[in-house]
C-alpha cells in the first residue's frame, strides 16, 4: 500500500473508505492506498502503526518513497452505507491518545457541524472511564460503534480531522522532539470538562505517582513509595480510578511526581501553576520535552528529571527501565 499524505486542512472528508481498528490511516476501497492527515517524516520516523508492529514497510522502497504491508490482514465485518468518523483507533486502550490525541479534535468536528446524528463514530473497545468521557463531550448524541481490534468497516465516506498532540517516534530510538499541536482544540476540551464536570474546592494533595507497565519501569519503586509517603504524599495508581475520580485528584493537586506516562494526560485537569515532576531514564533525554510541551499549553510547571537506564531496550531505548536515586528524589518532594 501507497502512503497519501494529506496536511493541508485540519479535517477531510474521503469517499469509499475502509478503517481499521488499529490504524490512524484512511484506507481507500481496496486497500492500494492510505490517506495520512497527521505530519510524519519517513526519513526519520515510524508511523505509530509501525511502532505497533500492525504495519511493516515494504523494504525494497526508500524511506521517502513510504510503501508497507499489514502484518496481520484486517477483517471486513462492517459495511456502512453512510458516513464513518474514525475515533482513537490507533491505540484504543490508551488514555493519552484517547484524551489529548483524539477527544480535542472530535469535539472541534462536532463544534464545526461537520458531524451528523447519523453519521457513525468507529472506535476500538473503550474502556469505561474513556466511555464515561466521551459521553460527557460529546452530549452522548452521537451514534458509536466499538469494534475488536484489526476489524475493518468499509463505508462510502470517511470524515477524519488531524490528531490534537502529535510526536512521532523517531528511528532513531532517541526521544522525540517534534511536536505538533492544535492548542485550541485542547483548551476547548479543557474549558468544556470545567463546565460539565462540577469543580470542588482544591485540597492542595500531594501526590506521587505509580505506574506499572511492561515497559520504563521504576525498578526501585518500593523505595519511593516508602519515601512519598514519609513526606506526607498519597500514593496514586491512575489506571485503578475512575475518570470523575481521576478528574478531582489532578484538580486538587498542588504537587505530583511520577514517571513518564499515560497517566499524564491529566494535565488537562491540573490547575495552572501546579507543580508536576515527570520521572524518565536518561535515554528519554531531550531539548524539548513531551510532556513540557502539553504542560506549557495548560500553565501547569512541568519539569523532567532524569536517572540511570539499568535495563536499556535495545530496539526502542526511550522505553528502557531505570532506577531512581533515593536522595535526588527525597529533595524533588520537597522542593
Amino acid at each position: 500500500m501507497k502512503l497519501i499524505p494529506l496536511s493541508g486542512n485540519e479535517a477531510y472528508a474521503i469517499n469509499q473508505t475502509n478503517l481499521v481498528v488499529g490504524s490512524s490511516l484512511i484506507y481507500d476501497e481496496h486497500f492500494s492506498a492510505a490517506f495520512h492527515l497527521n505530519p510524519f517524516d519517513p526519513t526519520t520516523e515510524y508511523l505509530s502503526e509501525e511502532v505497533a508492529k500492525r504495519i511493516s514497510r515494504v523494504p525494497e522502497r526508500s524511506a521517502a518513497d513510504f510503501e508497507f504491508n499489514f502484518t496481520t490482514q484486517p477483517n471486513s465485518t462492517l459495511q456502512i452505507s453512510g458516513t464513518s468518523v474514525p475515533f482513537n483507533l490507533i491505540h484504543p486502550y490508551n488514555y493519552f491518545h484517547f484524551l489529548i490525541e483524539a477527544l480535542p479534535s472530535l469535539l472541534a468536528l462536532i463544534r464545526a457541524q461537520f458531524i451528523a446524528p447519523d453519521h457513525i463514530i468507529i472506535s476500538g473497545i473503550l474502556h469505561a472511564n474513556m466511555l464515561h468521557a466521551f459521553k460527557i463531550a460529546t452530549d452522548n448524541r452521537f451514534q458509536l460503534a466499538e469494534l475488536n481490534l484489526l476489524t475493518a468497516v468499509k463505508s462510502s465516506k470517511t470524515i477524519v480531522a488531524k490528531d490534537s498532540f502529535v510526536g512521532n517516534e523517531p528511528i532513531s530510538g532517541k526521544m522525540l522532539e517534534n511536536f505538533h499541536y492544535n492548542d485550541a482544540n485542547l483548551l476547548a476540551l479543557r474549558e468544556l470538562f470545567e463546565q460539565r464536570i462540577p469543580m470542588r474546592a482544591p485540597a492542595q494533595l500531594k501526590v506521587f505517582i505509580v505506574r506499572r507497565s511492561g515497559q520504563r519501569n521504576i525498578l526501585n519503586n518500593d523505595a519511593l513509595i516508602a519515601a512519598a509517603q514519609g513526606q506526607g504524599f498519597i500514593v496514586i495508581e491512575p489506571e485503578k480510578l475512575t475518570f470523575a475520580q481521576q478528574v478531582d485528584l489532578f484538580r486538587s493537586a498542588s504537587i505530583i511526581v511520577g514517571p513518564t506516562g499515560a497517566w499524564l494526560a491529566n494535565l488537562l485537569f491540573v490547575r495552572a501553576g501546579v507543580k508536576v515532576k515527570v520521572l524518565y531514564p536518561h535515554t528519554c533525554k531531550a531539548s524539548v520535552s513531551f510532556w513540557w510541551k502539553l504542560g506549557s499549553i495548560f500553565d501547569v510547571a512541568v519539569t523532567e528529571h532524569y536517572f540511570e537506564a539499568l535495563k536499556v531496550n535495545p530496539y526502542q531505548p526511550i522505553h528502557s527501565d531505570f532506577t531512581v536515586d533515593l536522595p535526588t528524589f527525597t529533595r524533588l518532594l520537597n522542593e
